[in-house]
């Protein structure tokens, strides 16, 4: 569904609810209004990705006069009859003399059945809640969606710091959700970040750090890692975002450096792969086409966010040709390299005069074509009046690639890419990433997404 919705002004409206839990009991924080019960609420026209958290706490903060942080996000809804977004998150209560406000109360199971709830699915909603609390189930989810994996992760924070001898002071939650937590750490040497990753990207810490070492400038700096945990703490990046870039010629200069770091790591990608990074050539992508495309449940067929029935019967009638730009893409030899996985403007950072490049958990050694896929779609966004933003990026690109071919079969191996790279990461998704994943909501509209991107 979609992130965010339209009032009639234009403006997106997003409604917030919290399950607020007792400190020392299964019971939740219910506040009583036009003689019915809600969960504490407000209303936001701001629009933000569902995973970031650090303004939830502080709303919990500034309109409830809660401590609190975010366990997770439990849903994020678009209801298309209201327009708007409903957004429910699960918080870790830091305030244990807290009560709920004026004309508000802790509600456990035995008082169901008495409250009239404004928003009756919320009743279901805090039930499932109270049946995990009481059977203890949160035991089954990630590490950073449970009680006391903030505190215990703190110390761990604090005691790096103070080997290395700098004074920790505060910590900050950015994003949280089952692929990662991310939070920000003040100092007095100034800010860090730490992230936490689950096992299926479990590479993502040590290739990074293995990265940074190799070209010490273009990958986060990595203070310590935990690889037992899949935790890295690291120097804050500095720079700018080249998504807020409006220069073209940054864009050019962003992916020519990429692809000369990809021709330097051409040499490295068995030590990426001794590292953890996923091998993934060409022909097991092709082994993969076939079940990805006959698979109506992860297509999301019909269904908002998914494809139509039109669209997934005009893949699969192409699965043929898909078959054949596999291996013609083998036919020109382009070595396998380090694949990104998720390169967005958002995920390179514009330093001095050089470029950084972070979040590589959907990496792999694969085709290294298959990063621009998301980068030409972000630049087309981004440049709305530059027709030809798509041709000066490959150009730019292909130029470091002219040392294994001539510039002509370059741009005819980058085409065949273009077609294949959206399938690449579906599949990474279909195979790999969903099925370790236990809220699929949060990611199931990635494969429906990457396959909107295959050009006609």
């Amino acid at each position: 569904m979609s992130q965010f919705s339209i009032d009639s002004q234009g403006a997106p409206v997003y409604d917030y609810y919290l399950v607020v839990p007792h400190v020392s009991r299964p019971a939740v924080a219910m506040l009583f209004h036009d003689d019915q019960w809600y969960l504490p609420q407000w209303e936001e026209t701001k629009r933000r990705f569902w995973q970031s958290v650090d303004h939830v706490n502080l709303a919990a903060r500034d309109h409830f006069a809660l401590g609190a942080t975010t366990l997770r996000c439990l849903s994020s809804e678009y209801n298309a009859d209201t327009g708007r977004v409903a957004r429910i998150y699960e918080m870790e209560n830091r305030s244990p003399a807290w009560s709920p406000p004026v004309r508000g109360r802790w509600v456990a199971r035995d008082a169901l059945d008495t409250l009239s709830f404004g928003i009756p699915e919320h009743k279901t909603l805090v039930e499932n809640w109270l049946t995990e609390a009481e059977q203890l189930t949160p035991m089954q989810r990630r590490p950073w969606a449970r009680r006391g994996w903030l505190d215990a992760t703190t110390n761990w924070i604090r005691d790096q710091l103070r080997h290395m001898g700098i004074m920790f002071q505060s910590i900050e939650q950015l994003r949280t959700w089952e692929r990662c937590c991310l939070l920000r750490v003040y100092t007095d040497a100034g800010g860090l970040y730490f992230k936490a990753v689950p096992g299926m990207f479990a590479h993502e810490p040590p290739v990074t750090q293995q990265l940074e070492q190799w070209l010490p400038g273009n990958f986060p700096r990595i203070l310590k890692l935990d690889n037992d945990h899949h935790w890295m703490l690291m120097e804050d990046f500095g720079g700018t975002s080249l998504e807020h870039a409006r220069d073209i010629a940054q864009w050019e200069a962003a992916v020519r450096r990429f692809a000369e770091i990809q021709i330097g790591l051409v040499l490295h990608k068995d030590e990426l792969v001794t590292l953890g990074c996923p091998n993934r050539p060409l022909d097991e992508f092709a082994e993969n086409i076939d079940t990805l495309l006959d698979d109506d449940a992860a297509l999301l067929a019909g269904m908002t966010g998914g494809l139509t029935d039109d669209a997934i019967a005009s893949l699969r009638a192409r699965k043929d040709e898909f078959h054949a730009r596999c291996a013609q893409l083998m036919g020109y030899e382009i070595p396998l390299s380090l694949e990104h996985g998720d390169l967005w403007a958002g995920n390179i950072i514009t330093t001095h005069d050089d470029f950084l490049y972070f979040d590589l958990s959907d990496s792999s050694v694969a085709h290294p074509f298959f990063s621009l896929v998301l980068f030409l779609a972000d630049a087309e966004a981004a440049f709305p009046d530059a027709p030809d933003i798509r041709k000066r990026l490959r150009d730019a690109y292909l130029q470091a690639w002219a040392l294994y071919r001539p510039m002509e079969d370059l741009q005819e191996a980058f085409s065949v890419a273009e077609v294949l790279g959206p399938l690449h990461h579906a599949i990474t998704y279909h195979r790999y990433i969903l099925p370790q994943m236990k809220t699929k909501w949060e990611m199931e509209r990635m494969i429906p997404f990457f396959l909107k991107l295959l050009p006609p």
